[in-house]
C-alpha cells in the first residue's frame, strides 16, 4: 500500500490517540504495567480482565469508532489475500474457507518505543461465534521493525520468527486463529524515511490489530460428533467428553490424594493462592521462567506427580482403544512427560 495511505493511518491514530479514551499505558490490578501504550477502538479491551467491555474501567471513557478509512483498508487486505490463495490454488481452493472474510467492529492500537515487547499469548477473548467461525485478526505495522513470535503452543523458544516491517499486514485466521504469538523485540531506527519526514512518528511501532467481536452469521459452534457418558461415581470410571478429553472418575486414590496434598503442604501451597513447579508462569508477561522473580527459587515437580500423570495418560489410551476400536488413541490424545505444574488454591 501507497505510504501516503500509511501516513494517514498514523495521523487518524496520533488525533485519536490525544482525546477521549486515547494511548494509556495498560496495567493490571496488582501494579505491573505492560510495556506499550495502548488505545481500543469500538470496544475497550482489558487486560487485566481479559474481556471487552463499553468503556475503560480506570476512568469510564468510551472507545472512539474506527475509521471507514481503516474499514476499508483490512477488506482491501483480506481480499488481497484472497485473490493470493485463490491464484497458489489454482482455482482449487476456497479463499472464505481458509481466510473468512470479516468486518472489524474492534480495533486494538498498541505503539510500542524501541525497549517495547509483547508476551506469548492468544487472541480469544471475542464472542465464541467468532471464534468458531475463524474470523481472521488483520494487523498493521508502521515504523520500526518488530520480531514477531508465533507457534501452535505457549512456548517462544519453540516458535516460529518473522520480521514485521513497516507496511506489512499481516492477517490469521481460519485454522490458525488461534496461534499463540508475541513481539520480542523492536529494531531501533528500522522506520523508513517517510514514517520519520512525513508522518513525524516518534521512534517506536504502531500496530494496530483489527478482529469482529461477534459474528452474526450461521455457524456450527458445536464439536464434532464425539461418546458421552453421564455416570455415577465408579458405573463408567472413563468418560470421552469429546474428541482429546477423557475424565477418570475417581482414578485418584484417597492414599494418593492424601499424599498429593502432604506434598503441596511441605512446597507451601497454603501460604500463597498459586505456585508454580518445574517452572514460574509469569502472568504479566505471558511467559515461563526458571525462577521466581521475588526470590530466586523454583520448585521441582515430586516424581510421584509425574507418575499419577504418566498412569492417567495411559488408562485413557486404553479406553480410548477399546471404545473406538479403530482410533488412534495416541493421536487424539498424545503422551506427554510433564514438565510444568501450577497448584492453585480456591477459597
Amino acid at each position: 500500500r501507497a505510504s501516503r495511505e500509511f501516513v494517514k493511518i498514523i495521523k487518524h491514530c496520533r488525533d485519536l490517540g490525544v482525546g477521549p479514551g486515547g494511548f494509556y499505558q495498560p496495567g493490571y490490578r496488582e501494579g505491573a504495567k505492560l510495556s506499550l501504550r495502548m488505545m481500543c477502538l469500538g470496544k475497550n479491551w482489558d487486560p487485566d480482565s481479559g474481556s471487552y467491555g463499553d468503556i475503560r474501567r480506570f476512568d469510564a471513557a468510551q472507545p472512539p469508532k474506527i475509521p471507514e478509512e481503516l474499514t476499508k483498508y483490512v477488506k482491501d487486505a483480506i481480499a488481497a489475500s484472497h485473490e493470493f490463495l485463490k491464484q497458489r490454488g489454482k482455482g482449487a481452493t476456497n479463499p472464505d474457507a481458509e481466510l473468512p472474510v470479516m468486518s472489524p467492529d474492534i480495533c486494538i492500537v498498541n505503539f510500542y518505543t524501541t525497549s517495547g515487547k509483547l508476551g506469548f499469548h492468544q487472541d480469544n477473548n471475542e464472542q465464541r461465534s467468532s471464534l468458531a467461525r475463524g474470523l481472521p485478526v488483520v494487523s498493521f505495522s508502521l515504523g520500526d521493525t518488530a520480531e514477531f513470535l508465533y507457534g501452535d503452543v505457549r512456548d517462544d523458544d519453540k516458535a516460529s520468527k518473522i520480521k514485521l516491517e513497516s507496511g506489512d499486514v499481516l492477517i490469521f485466521g481460519g485454522q490458525s486463529r488461534h496461534i499463540f504469538h508475541g513481539v520480542s523485540s523492536i529494531a531501533p531506527k528500522s522506520a523508513p524515511l517517510w514514517v520519520t519526514d512525513k508522518a513525524n512518528l516518534r521512534p517506536g511501532r504502531l500496530n494496530l490489530t483489527f478482529r469482529q467481536y461477534n459474528y452474526k452469521g450461521s455457524v456450527n459452534v458445536t464439536p464434532a460428533p464425539f461418546d458421552t457418558c453421564v455416570c455415577d461415581n465408579n458405573t463408567a470410571p472413563l468418560q470421552h467428553l469429546r474428541p482429546g478429553m477423557v475424565l477418570l472418575k475417581k482414578f485418584l486414590k484417597a492414599n494418593d490424594q492424601v499424599e498429593i496434598f502432604k506434598l503441596c503442604h511441605n512446597l507451601g501451597v497454603n501460604a500463597r493462592e498459586c505456585l508454580c513447579l518445574g517452572k514460574k508462569c509469569n502472568q504479566y508477561s505471558n511467559s515461563y521462567g526458571d525462577m521466581r522473580p521475588f526470590d530466586g527459587a523454583q520448585p521441582d515437580i515430586p516424581e510421584i506427580f509425574k507418575k499419577l500423570v504418566e498412569d492417567a495418560i495411559e488408562a485413557s489410551h486404553e479406553f480410548l482403544e477399546q471404545r473406538r476400536g479403530t482410533s488412534n488413541a495416541l493421536v487424539e490424545l498424545p503422551p506427554m512427560s510433564p514438565d510444568m505444574c501450577t497448584v492453585r488454591t480456591q477459597m
